[in-house]
C-alpha cells in the first residue's frame, strides 16, 4: 500500500510534536518542510531525516506533489497558507485558531469544500478514546441524561488570549458533547470594570511571550452557553482573577 505524502509548515515546537507523529505513522511519508528560519529547517531535516526543506510554501506546495500538509505556523498564517493548499488540491490539517476572524474562517471552508479537500483543525478530543466512550454511556442511557456543562481554562492566560487558544479547545470539547449552540451570551471584565472598546489589544501586546493570535480584548469572561436540549455555563478565567 502507497503512503500518504506529508509536509509540514512550521518548525516551531508545535511543529516538532506534529513531525514525530507524522515520521511514526505507518501509512506517512515526511517528505517535506518549510519555515522562514533556515538554520531551525537544517536542524530539523537533520533530527527527522527529510527529504526535502524549502522557506517558502508556495514552492513547496508547487512542486512536492503532496497529499496532505500540516499547518503548524502562528494564528495570521492560517488563512493564506490553507488557500494555497486548497488551490493545489492538498488535503489539511491546520493549528488552532483556525483564523483571526469569522470571515477569514469562512473563506477558509468555502475554498477546501471548493477544491473537495478535506480540511481539519487540530482539536484532538474530537478523537479521543475517553469521549467516545463517554458519548457512548450518555447515549445508551447508562449515566444519566446531560443536562449541564462547566469548562474552565486551565489558567495562565488572560481570558482574551485564552480564547483564541487553549479556549478553543474548550469550545469543541463541549460541542462534542452538546451540539451547535442555540445562543450564547458574554461579560468581559478589564481588571474591575467592563471591558470597552478602547482595551482590544494585540495578543503580543498583552503578554509579549504569548503566541501571535491577533486582537484580543478582556482579562477575565464569563460566557453561558444554551443548546436546544441542555443549559451550558462556560466560565473562563484569565490571570487576573485568579
Amino acid at each position: 500500500m502507497s503512503k500518504y505524502r506529508a509536509a509540514l509548515i512550521g518548525c516551531g515546537g508545535k511543529g516538532k510534536d506534529h513531525a514525530n507523529t507524522l515520521s511514526k505513522h505507518h501509512l506517512v511519508d515526511l517528505v517535506a518542510a518549510c519555515d522562514l528560519r533556515s538554520s531551525v529547517l537544517e536542524d530539523f531535516q537533520h533530527n527527522y531525516q527529510i527529504p526535502a526543506i524549502y522557506t517558502d510554501y508556495h514552492h513547496m506546495l508547487r512542486y512536492e506533489d503532496l497529499d496532505l500538509v500540516v499547518i503548524s505556523t502562528q494564528a495570521p498564517q492560517h488563512h493564506p497558507i490553507t488557500l494555497a493548499a486548497a488551490q493545489h488540491g492538498i488535503h489539511i490539517f491546520c493549528e488552532k485558531p483556525m483564523a483571526l476572524s469569522l470571515q477569514e474562517a469562512d473563506e477558509m471552508v468555502e475554498a477546501c469544500e471548493e477544491a473537495g479537500i478535506r480540511f481539519s483543525i487540530n482539536h484532538q478530543k474530537r478523537a479521543s478514546n475517553y469521549n467516545s466512550y463517554v458519548k457512548q454511556l450518555l447515549s445508551s442511557k447508562e449515566i444519566g441524561k446531560l443536562v449541564l456543562i462547566h469548562a474552565y481554562d486551565k489558567g495562565g492566560r488572560t481570558a482574551g488570549n485564552t480564547m483564541m487558544e487553549m479556549g478553543t479547545h474548550l469550545f469543541d470539547w463541549v460541542r462534542c458533547f452538546a451540539g451547535d449552540v442555540n445562543w450564547a451570551s458574554a461579560h468581559l471584565n478589564t481588571g474591575m470594570d467592563e471591558a470597552v472598546v478602547e482595551d482590544i489589544k494585540h495578543s503580543q501586546e498583552v503578554n509579549a511571550w504569548d503566541r501571535d493570535a491577533g486582537l484580543v480584548v478582556g482579562e477575565s469572561i464569563l460566557l453561558l452557553w444554551f443548546y436546544k436540549w441542555i443549559a451550558c455555563g462556560l466560565p473562563f478565567f484569565g490571570s487576573a482573577t485568579g
